[in-house]
């Protein structure tokens, strides 16, 4: 463990460390003797890095924690809002002056019996008020508190090429709106979520988010 670590982020293994509470599936614990593991590599390939990061960190870890698709499935959309900030809001640079008190609210609580599920909460919060901001927010906070959690790459999302049907569906779906042929438009949508793509629809316009 202390050599993969070193090899992975170049910097030696904590000192201290917890494993978490035992993985269960429908109230049972994971065992090979029942039959019901789930194998990692099909977690990883199913939901992500991420989502099992995040999935993991919003239970604490003295704690038995439930393995199940609706619990994975919001990991995910979890870890996708906070890329979304990121490339929407969020720019290199130091962070407001209201981000202080939530990175200090961040440390306390890991601080506290390492509570990363109301760290969770906090990460959440910081992303919500970077939403309301009208002018695009320093990310520096934001990403010291995700590198505890191993999530800073989040941050560092490249967006996806838009592929050229992907946005002619959207500008047929823009003229059957204007035309008030919504469910013309509501087809569209789904044709478009078929591709691998979602539209998020605002007051700039339809926008279109690469649904990972």
């Amino acid at each position: 463990e202390a050599a993969q670590t070193f090899a992975a982020y170049g910097v030696p293994l904590a000192r201290l460390w917890v494993h978490n509470g035992m993985v269960r599936l429908d109230q049972a614990k994971m065992a090979k003797s029942v039959g019901n593991v789930f194998v990692l590599h099909e977690a990883l390939e199913q939901y992500g890095r991420d989502a099992l990061i995040v999935y993991f960190c919003g239970g604490h870890y003295r704690q038995p924690i439930e393995f199940d698709d609706e619990r994975l499935s919001e990991a995910r959309e979890r870890g996708r809002g906070i890329a979304e900030a990121a490339r929407r809001r969020l720019e290199p640079g130091d962070s407001p002056v209201w981000s202080a008190a939530l990175r200090e609210r961040f440390f306390d609580a890991l601080a506290n019996d390492f509570n990363t599920p109301r760290a969770l909460a906090v990460v959440a919060e910081w992303v919500r008020e970077a939403n309301r901001s009208e002018q695009r927010v320093g990310d520096r906070d934001l990403r010291e508190m995700l590198g505890v959690l191993g999530l800073e790459n989040l941050l560092d999302v490249a967006p996806a090429e838009i592929p050229p049907e992907v946005i002619e569906l959207r500008d047929l779906r823009e003229r059957a709106r204007a035309e008030r042929d919504y469910a013309r438009a509501d087809r569209l949508r789904e044709e478009i979520k078929s591709l691998g793509w979602e539209v998020r629809d605002g007051p700039e316009g339809a926008e279109l988010l690469a649904v990972r």
